[in-house]
């Protein structure tokens, strides 16, 4: 043994770094939810006619944004297909 294996040694002083309990995972803390009591809801404000149909209108814009912003993606996900498909078609034709 040389003089550097000593001091390649790593020093165990028994901390970690984090909590390795995993209680905040969902499928790791079941019979405490189980067991736990229910916390009494807050009782939330109604909402109108109105605003009901304003959020409705809202969440329409943002899924159609979402939507056009995907756009691009499938189209060129699509010709590719549609060449690979050609290339296909012509070779084995």
């Amino acid at each position: 043994m040389s003089k550097n294996d000593d001091n390649d040694k790593k020093i165990e002083d028994d901390l970690t770094v984090s909590d390795m309990s995993a209680d905040w995972m969902p499928w790791n803390n079941g019979i405490r939810r189980h067991f736990r009591q229910k916390k009494t809801k807050i009782p939330e404000r109604k909402e109108s006619v109105e605003e009901k149909k304003a959020k409705k209108k809202e969440y329409r814009q943002l899924v159609l944004a979402q939507f056009l912003a995907m756009l691009p993606a499938m189209v060129c996900v699509l010709l590719a297909f549609a060449a690979m498909f050609l290339l296909a078609y012509l070779w084995l034709r």
